[in-house]
């Protein structure tokens, strides 16, 4: 199977922060990475990385090479379910990580968190001269709100 830019960079990305967890956060320590997830038997896709933080809350990490989607966060709340379902724990933390967000992305990851209490974590990521660098995403600070129409 070819290889295309978008793995390719995924791939690095995955390989990078897998090589040091604190890239992501001090404290981070990985359990796996390309897990596989399982429902009622069913192979539902594997979570990028897998860990555990420095408070012992497990935490499911999803990178993609291009924009935050509906699809990314569909994998990511999928795998919290399952894992929910099958290994309850004090705490869970979803993370995603691309290089910007659809609004899609930013309704929904809202919507989760407010409806369940498990934050959704976003990172954009950057690479400069070969180099690859987190940024947080704070919500607040990109939220979408109307503006009352004066008549």
């Amino acid at each position: 199977m070819a290889t295309t830019k978008r793995n390719k960079i995924e791939q690095e990305l995955e390989d990078w922060l897998f090589e040091d967890a604190s890239r992501l956060e001090d404290g981070m320590r990985w359990v796996s990475r390309q897990r596989a997830v399982k429902w009622r038997g069913q192979l539902v896709g594997k979570m990028d990385l897998f860990g555990v933080d420095k408070d012992g809350k497990i935490c499911i990490v999803e990178l993609k090479a291009g924009a935050l989607t509906s699809l990314a966060i569909g994998q990511g709340i999928g795998y919290y379910h399952c894992l929910l379902k099958q290994q309850p724990a004090p705490g869970y933390r979803v993370i995603f990580i691309g290089n910007k967000l659809s609004t899609i992305f930013r309704v929904t990851s809202e919507w989760f968190t407010e409806t369940t209490g498990v934050n959704i974590e976003t990172l954009i990521y950057e690479k400069w001269l070969g180099q690859y660098a987190l940024t947080t995403f704070d919500p607040i600070l990109h939220s979408s709100y109307l503006i009352p129409r004066e008549d």
